[in-house]
């Protein structure tokens, strides 16, 4: 199951992860966009299997939710990657970030990184195995002015991962994070490598 899977790095894990034979859960706003992604895998795998979910994780929509948890309810899910995440439009001090912004980040980064994963782990710990590989960021692990938001969004990811790694370690479920630094995204700006 990979979240924020139609754009930057949700797509090339997607992409990376069917290579080793993987069939796949993708979850994102823009349904188009991930069917031309399941396209292109299929075209090299004929036998690729995916499924795809449209959501728009700011909406905090329950039925999403419950949507994804039958989407899952009859598949062995062994990986979740919670790649879902906003930053800010543009730099800005903390003191000009509209509450509208503030309030998606939080809500997709944090909330929403948090309920696929009560939807998704407890399969995971009735299989006794799987991963759970959650992106943070630099901005979590060294605080970043103009990005407070962000910043903040991604350190709460941190210490949630931590936790949650201690929790279900017992049950054979790896929890980890994936630090990612400045990469070429729509969501980073960053226009080339």
């Amino acid at each position: 199951v990979i979240t924020g899977a139609s754009d930057g790095l949700g797509k090339e894990f997607a992409f990376q992860i069917a290579k080793l034979g993987y069939n796949l859960v993708l979850v994102s706003r823009t349904e188009s966009k991930m069917q031309a992604i399941v396209d292109e895998i299929k075209a090299k795998n004929p036998s690729f299997q995916a499924r795809i979910l449209a959501m728009d994780f700011a909406q905090n929509n329950d039925a999403d939710y419950e949507k994804l948890k039958n989407l899952i309810s009859d598949i062995d899910v062994c990986v979740l990657i919670n790649n879902v995440g906003r930053s800010h439009s543009i730099p800005v001090p903390f003191l000009l970030t509209s509450e509208e912004e503030m309030r998606d980040i939080i809500q997709i980064n944090c909330l929403g990184t948090l309920k696929v994963t009560q939807v998704v782990a407890p399969a995971l710990v009735k299989r006794k195995r799987g991963l759970i590989l959650t992106m943070a960021s630099f901005g979590g692990l060294v605080p970043t002015p103009l990005l407070a938001t962000y910043s903040g969004s991604k350190a709460f990811l941190m210490q949630w991962s931590t936790a949650l790694a201690a929790e279900l370690a017992p049950y054979g479920v790896q929890v980890q994070v994936f630090q990612a630094h400045l990469i070429t995204s729509a969501m980073s700006k960053i226009r080339r490598p």
